[in-house]
């Protein structure tokens, strides 16, 4: 096989990405290269369409957050039903760099929703505290 290179902030967070890395399904690499071929949605076109609950967590651009606050701002603009969570002193990686405040975010959501209508992803982490 090929070397993976991790670049991540804290040792901790880099200790638990490699050791994800190697419980990666084989296939994963086919699965990925079929959806980067697949018909593209935009979000932009379909978030007003949304009606289940929706939660984005959001962590702070500044520290390497991918949701910006123009996004945010975009977001409400399009469905005002989505909850966002911001998570200020992190950056991509919220369940590493701050997985309570990741948890308290989705647990807050899950209790908020009505269980009939609501997306949950279970967490593979932690998925026993749920």
């Amino acid at each position: 096989g090929g070397s993976v290179f991790i670049v991540c902030g804290a040792a901790k967070s880099c200790d638990l990405m490699c050791e994800s890395k190697t419980q990666l399904d084989p296939t994963i690499a086919e699965i990925m290269t079929a959806r980067m071929h697949a018909p593209l949605y935009n979000w932009l076109d379909t978030l007003h369409e949304i009606t289940q609950p929706m939660l984005l967590i959001a962590a702070n651009a500044a520290l390497g957050g991918i949701v910006t606050p123009d996004v945010i701002e975009k977001v409400r603009e399009l469905n005002p039903n989505v909850i966002i969570a911001q998570v200020p002193n992190v950056g991509h990686l919220i369940r590493f760099d701050n997985y309570d405040a990741f948890m308290a975010a989705l647990r807050s959501f899950l209790q908020q929703s009505t269980p009939s209508r609501a997306i949950c992803v279970n967490s593979v982490d932690h998925p026993a505290r749920l």
